[in-house]
């Protein structure tokens, strides 16, 4: 959920708001990564608001000592776009390892959740984030309205450590006739793949 380089591409609006269309519940639980070092965490837990997911993402080294790499929380819900489910997160300023910058308010952190052999004893969770390369580019070409936000790591007075992230800033309208123009596997190419996981370290 966190590059070491950079941050999840965001947008200044949501798809839709909330309540647009229901979310399959079969996503809500722990998920974590097998092989991947630092090795990465989702919870997801439905709210007090139906349509509304509680997140906690987090990375942990898998070396001597389990720690906390990164980790935020947000709160995300669901929206339809040409008969394709997205999924809009929002993170919870000042929470974690929240990153910032001065003016900007946190976005929508737009990805996709798929379930894969759901069903089944080997399903998995793919979350995947917005192409930073393509967003990137098609800013810097004016296809879309955006800017790259110079952001940093608040949390616990650290505020040296830099993260970048591209933002979109067009109406949710714009932003919609955008990404129906793609395939999702094109736009949405950053890819983690989840297990169900019994476990989810303390976050500190």
């Amino acid at each position: 959920l966190l590059a070491a380089c950079s941050a999840p591409v965001e947008s200044r609006f949501a798809l839709s708001e909330p309540g647009q269309v229901t979310y399959d519940s079969r996503i809500l639980g722990t998920w974590a990564s097998k092989k991947t070092s630092p090795r990465w965490y989702l919870s997801l837990n439905k709210s007090q608001d139906q349509h509304i997911i509680d997140v906690i993402g987090s990375a942990y080294d898998r070396g001597e000592k389990i720690r906390p790499v990164r980790w935020i929380k947000a709160r995300a819900f669901a929206s339809e776009v040409g008969g394709k489910i997205y999924f809009n997160a929002q993170r919870l300023k000042n929470i974690g390892d929240y990153y910032g910058a001065p003016g900007v308010e946190p976005g929508y952190i737009l990805l996709t959740l798929i379930l894969k052999q759901a069903d089944s004893p080997n399903k998995s969770l793919w979350g995947c984030f917005m192409s930073h390369k393509l967003i990137g580019g098609l800013i810097s070409k004016q296809v879309i309205l955006g800017e790259e936000i110079r952001a940093k790591y608040q949390a616990d007075g650290n505020d040296e450590d830099k993260v970048p992230y591209y933002r979109i800033n067009s109406d949710q309208q714009s932003l919609r006739g955008f990404i129906g123009k793609f395939t999702p596997s094109l736009l949405f190419d950053q890819c983690l793949e989840l297990y169900p996981s019994n476990e989810f370290p303390e976050l500190q």
